[in-house]
């Protein structure tokens, strides 16, 4: 029989290549002054909080105590790292840091500071654009801008968004107007979509203002409901690169939990998890327990599934809550002398469970 594991990467096998894409989240590039190891560990810090940022979904994380610590960490948590010679603006030489952190390790000193993960796959965001100057309205290409485009592009990267931006060509002008944007026409803004690989689409409706000043009234597509919110900017990009942070922020609060720790957690150890379906089945049902705000993958193994559980009532009311589960049943504790180490078969936790066989229709 296959591990989880192994299935796990025998689904990712199967899957056509656009639908595995996704940003790096892991990498990132600063100047340094030189390759002193103060240099270095300075530029390290500001990549690792780069990257904190994109792995929580949130740009608050860095806010919180528990970030300084992960940040102190920035050495040890190096996976790859490398200088380059890159030309400056002025076009003199500027040396700058590349680096890949190891992305298992710093999920977990993440996840022990309590700190958000955004542990599931990013939704790839289809965005179109309508521009009003003046008395003209029309619909906006990203690629004759390419001031905006990078502006995009490269905020898009920082927040972990996979982007996608129309090619505004015949076949998009032929199937979108600027109307069609300004009214927010449903049947038209997702038929001209279906031609990109996209999980959500966002509109946006752009306004040059007195002073050269912009303003822009967005719409995130979504099949549980729209969700509208508006931008400010001083120029073109910098409106549009507030959406995406926008955007970002919205599918983050959904999406990303908080990380659970150790310290706090009910762990439990569950069997009979065989199969991506089983997994999946099981994920749910602890999901929507009641008191139940997070859950988390410990560990994963031939005989079953170590699990965190962040539940504010503690081991009793998960306990309890889970007995009411008809998918579950619970499991005698292992017997152990006092202080021995757990057997492979089930690790050391608070709580132990299998998972039934599914019944019909589930």
């Amino acid at each position: 029989m296959k591990t989880l594991t192994g299935l796990i990467f025998s689904l990712l096998l199967c899957l056509p290549l656009a639908a595995r894409a996704a940003p790096d989240l892991l990498s990132g590039s600063a100047p340094v002054a030189d390759e002193s190891p103060e240099a270095r560990n300075a530029a390290l810090q500001t990549l690792l909080g780069q990257v904190m940022v994109r792995l929580s979904g949130q740009r608050e994380v860095l806010s919180s105590p528990a970030a300084a610590k992960v940040l102190a960490h920035a050495p040890d948590l190096v996976q790859q790292f490398r200088y380059r010679n890159a030309p400056a603006a002025d076009g003199a030489p500027q040396k700058r840091l590349q680096v890949r952190f190891d992305g298992a390790a710093l999920r977990r000193l993440m996840s022990a500071e309590g700190l958000p993960l955004w542990n599931g796959p990013r939704p790839r965001v289809l965005l179109w654009a309508a521009l009003e100057q003046g008395a003209n309205r029309r619909l906006l290409n990203p690629g004759d801008n390419p001031g905006v485009q990078t502006a995009l592009l490269e905020r898009a990267r920082a927040r972990g968004m996979p982007l996608q931006l129309p090619l505004m060509d015949l076949e998009d002008q032929a199937a979108l107007n600027v109307a069609d944007i300004w009214a927010d026409y449903d049947v038209a803004i997702r038929k001209a979509s279906a031609r990109y690989p996209h999980d959500l689409v966002l509109t946006a409706r752009v306004r040059e203002q007195a002073g050269g000043q912009y303003a822009a009234d967005w719409t995130l597509w979504r099949d549980s409901g729209n969700q509208n919110f508006d931008t400010r900017g001083q120029n073109l990009a910098q409106v549009l690169a507030a959406g995406i942070d926008a955007a970002q922020d919205l599918l983050a609060r959904r999406l990303a939990v908080q990380a659970v720790s150790d310290r706090d957690a009910v762990r439990l150890w569950v069997e009979g998890v065989d199969s991506l379906t089983g997994y999946s089945r099981l994920m749910g049902l602890l999901r929507t327990l009641p008191g139940v705000r997070g859950v988390l993958l410990r560990e994963s193994g031939r005989d079953g599934l170590l699990l965190a559980l962040l539940a504010p009532g503690g081991r009793a009311a998960v306990d309890a809550a889970l007995r009411d589960q008809p998918g579950l049943s619970a499991l005698p504790a292992p017997s152990r002398p006092q202080g021995e180490p757990a057997p492979d078969s089930a690790p050391q936790a608070d709580l132990y469970y299998t998972l039934l066989p599914a019944g019909p229709g589930q």
